[in-house]
């Protein structure tokens, strides 16, 4: 298969298909992280997890 001048064989364009949906998983694992560990669901750092 060839993309934009460049040979790229199926299994590498599947692996960066997911590239993304990988970070945002690894991101939404932190987040979840930082609010198991919160206490106080009114503070400023509770409030901006969600910005």
């Amino acid at each position: 298969m060839k993309i934009a001048d460049k040979e790229i064989n199926i299994l590498d364009e599947t692996k960066t298909a997911f590239d993304s949906i990988i970070e945002y998983q690894k991101r939404l694992d932190k987040i979840n992280k930082e609010i198991s560990e919160i206490s106080d669901a009114q503070s400023e750092e509770y409030l901006q997890l969600f910005d």
